[in-house]
């Protein structure tokens, strides 16, 4: 009887079904906020837009980058019965990275992998994000699917492909399958690096017949390659303003249980989980650096960072990894944490960042 309680705690951090009530929840939540409008986003609705187009001018729309073709193809055949579906949808399909990703860490051989569906599940940015319909979401799942078909399906080519299709969803993802791509490159996956452009080439080639362009994509990118030369740097309506503070906010709405991977031996850590932690480091100081030099035109967002979270992928190793003397940095690092989000409460009262932080403690 002494042993029931610790065997019944592993079955609840393995049981795949745990998992899959935590999207449920996720849904449940998210469909909640749809109807209170509060996070509702241009660039959700300009998906819903490019969607219903695509459904009636398919050639077109596949060849206008800013349409996120890999996106318009997957909302298309709902798009036709209104905003709150689409808006359904796209927190449904938020919520399948959370099992997507329990799966990952069980086939990683992770000994509590419903920490990593928790990790996904509880950030309030990704509950911010689903319901507003931008397809930043959409790129956390698609990379947790090509994750999936990698290790959990052992399918590298399907996953190649997958993954070779989101930097045209977001383009920022594309440091994480640059990281991928360099994972399978010493190993007998590379099935999975012959897969990775085949999408990209099909529609540049493609592209290049419509516009009779073979620069189409450079000449017609998704997004304007700079800020505007009357976009000022900084200021109130500047695109590189994020304190030290206001990174830390954004870092903690993302991945409030950060401090646990400061339990982690980084020799504990299968390939792939040392490759995502690399590559989610690669991102932050890519994501919060590159607004400052203007060298592409996007800002300070935190939903931009939201790929960070995928940091979170080794999490369930805790249960099998010998932590012993490890305890005290983590405990460190969330006071530093709690320091940090009372004064961005302080400043911006941000009362739900703050919660996010007490639930990581």
């Amino acid at each position: 009887m002494a042993s029931a309680t610790p065997r019944a705690r592993r079955s609840l951090a393995h049981d795949p079904r745990l998992a899959w009530a935590l999207a449920a929840l996720f849904f449940t939540v998210g469909v909640a906020l749809i109807r209170t409008d509060r996070f509702l986003h241009d660039e959700g609705l300009l998906s819903w837009f490019f969607a219903g187009i695509l459904a009636d001018e398919p050639i077109a729309t596949l060849f206008f980058l800013k349409a996120r073709p890999p996106l318009a193809l997957l909302y298309a055949p709902i798009s036709g019965l209104g905003l709150d579906v689409f808006l359904w949808l796209h927190v449904l399909v938020a919520a399948l990275a959370i099992p997507l990703m329990a799966a990952v860490a069980r086939a990683l051989g992770q000994g509590a992998p419903n920490l990593v569906a928790l990790a996904l599940a509880a950030p309030p940015m990704m509950l911010a994000a689903a319901p507003s319909g931008v397809g930043n979401t959409d790129a956390i799942t698609g990379l947790a699917l090509a994750l999936y078909l990698l290790v959990a399906r052992r399918s590298p080519a399907a996953a190649g492909l997958v993954a070779g299709a989101l930097p045209l969803v977001r383009a920022e993802i594309t440091i994480y399958v640059l990281a991928l791509a360099l994972y399978c490159l010493p190993r007998a996956r590379r099935r999975f690096l012959y897969a990775l452009p085949a999408v990209g080439l099909a529609l540049a080639l493609a592209g290049a017949l419509y516009h009779q362009d073979v620069l189409w994509f450079i000449h017609y990118p998704p997004t304007l390659t700079s800020p505007g030369q009357d976009t000022p740097a900084f200021g109130e309506h500047g695109y590189a303003q994020a304190s030290l503070g206001q990174t830390a906010g954004a870092l903690l709405s993302i991945a409030p249980l950060l401090g646990l991977l400061a339990l982690l031996p980084w020799r504990a850590l299968h390939p792939l989980e040392r490759a995502l932690l690399l590559a989610g480091l690669a991102f932050g100081l890519a994501i919060r650096g590159l607004p400052f030099t203007g060298l592409f035109h996007f800002d300070d967002s935190p939903r931009y960072a939201l790929p960070l979270i995928m940091m979170m992928a080794p999490l369930g190793r805790l249960a099998t990894t010998e932590a012993e003397g490890r305890g005290w940095p983590a405990a460190a690092l969330y006071v530093a944490l709690l320091v940090v989000g009372d004064a961005i409460d302080r400043a911006e009262g941000s009362r739900l960042l703050l919660a996010a932080i007490a639930g990581g403690v």
